[in-house]
């Protein structure tokens, strides 16, 4: 079985935690409030019976009684603006720490399990951190905008935060070796771990960490939307003939997940938009996390040349390799004429379009980093015809038309 990886394997650490103490002293039982006043003394014989037995108050210990209650009155009136100005002061700091400790994954808002329950996948889902991998996500984001920013650049070797990237990617590699291991179908780890109904989770909880969470519109259609593609996805792994190609498959798998990503993209307000996948990245394979790129990335390999004749010999070159080709032999020889033809009919306007500085810059620290996906998706196509022109010129059973079976390396030319 083939192993493909998540983009960087790196552990995850994490830093010291935030310690809050929120303390209000009103005091003990019945006691005032600090800055509270003090109640007058009752005037001296004031109170029943002052004025002797048998006798009400005078006027005048009702006019002394009616201004203390007055004051009394005042204080209380000014004891509860306080109260009421301090009740508030202490609601918004709560709120702004509650917020604080949640987006750090530390509050009581973070909610480990998914957000959508997959029918058949639920011990599958349950077995991830669906808080602490959203918050990987979001923190990912910009680290990843100024990766592009420095393959763009034309510096040589990896920006200095790359292990900031390594570090939050951590948990990311857990969760999809948990998924694939615990059965969610796919291509890889990856193609497990883009599983529309892991997607749906994956968005709901990035943007929870980010504070931007879905409204209850938009988790009901995301929701719709996930059991819609996961539908579609199990129909699409059902239809292949037992000799199809692996290559095909991947194909196939990445645009359905490209139309889920954009229907799903057609959901979020913008600024939710640029929570998961920036502009800077949006569509750019290993960088957006949230596209095809990260099952297509895997199985690329880029074969640079100066002419078409360059290419050839490359790309022969990779498949003596990989295929373990013998010259002369009869797989070699049909690999060979259908490399020919192939290489032939590649329409010119493709096989010359240059690749832009942030695509070559990627190229440089690992195969189709920063690639555009829709580029990555055309290089499949076309090295899939090549794999099926091979497999018409080999007998039943021939070893290679089991190796390209079972492939799903392809080919991106690389112009000088």
């Amino acid at each position: 079985m083939r192993e493909i990886h998540v983009w960087g394997l790196g552990g995850l650490v994490l830093g010291a935690g935030l310690a809050v103490a929120l303390t209000l002293t009103l005091g003990g039982p019945g006691a005032a409030p600090a800055g509270t006043p003090a109640a007058p003394a009752a005037p001296a014989g004031a109170g029943p019976g002052a004025g002797g037995p048998g006798t009400g108050p005078s006027l005048g210990d009702a006019e002394s009684r009616a201004a203390l209650l007055a004051r009394e009155l005042e204080a209380e009136r000014v004891e509860h603006a306080q109260l009421k100005a301090r009740a508030q002061e202490l609601e918004a700091e709560v709120r702004d720490l509650t917020g604080r400790l949640a987006a750090a994954g530390k509050g009581p808002e973070r909610e480990r399990g998914p957000r959508f329950r997959a029918p058949g996948l639920e011990a599958a889902l349950d077995g991830v951190d669906w808080a602490e991998v959203g918050e990987a996500l979001g923190q990912m984001a910009p680290l990843l905008e100024e990766l592009a920013e420095h393959m763009a650049s034309g510096k040589e070797g990896f920006p200095a935060r790359v292990g900031e990237i390594q570090r939050w990617n951590g948990p990311l590699v857990t969760a999809a070796l948990g998924l694939s291991q615990r059965g969610v179908p796919g291509t890889g780890v990856n193609g497990s771990f883009t599983h529309p109904w892991v997607l749906v989770n994956l968005i709901a909880t990035t943007l929870e960490a980010a504070g931007k969470p879905l409204d209850a519109d938009q988790h009901e259609r995301l929701g719709r939307l996930g059991a819609a593609y996961a539908a579609e996805d199990e129909r699409r792994r059902a239809g292949y003939p037992e000799d199809g190609l692996a290559l095909e498959r991947l194909i196939d798998e990445a645009r359905l997940k490209e139309r889920f990503y954009a229907e799903a993209d057609a959901l979020l307000t913008a600024e939710q938009r640029d929570v998961l996948h920036p502009a800077a990245i949006r569509g750019r394979a290993s960088i957006d996390l949230f596209s095809s790129g990260l099952i297509l990335a895997q199985g690329v390999v880029a074969v640079r040349f100066a002419s078409r004749a360059e290419f050839e010999a490359g790309v022969l070159s990779r498949a003596t390799s990989r295929f373990g080709l013998q010259a002369g032999a009869g797989d070699a020889v049909a690999f060979g004429e259908a490399l020919g033809e192939w290489v032939r009919g590649l329409p010119e306007a493709w096989l010359a379009a240059p690749l832009d500085p942030m695509a070559r810059g990627g190229l440089a620290m690992q195969g189709g980093l920063g690639v555009p996906v829709v580029r990555l998706l055309e290089a499949a196509e076309h090295t899939l015809r090549l794999y099926r022109a091979v497999r018409e010129r080999l007998p039943a059973g021939a070893p290679l038309a089991e190796q390209l079976a079972d492939e799903v390396s392809f080919v991106l030319p690389v112009g000088a």
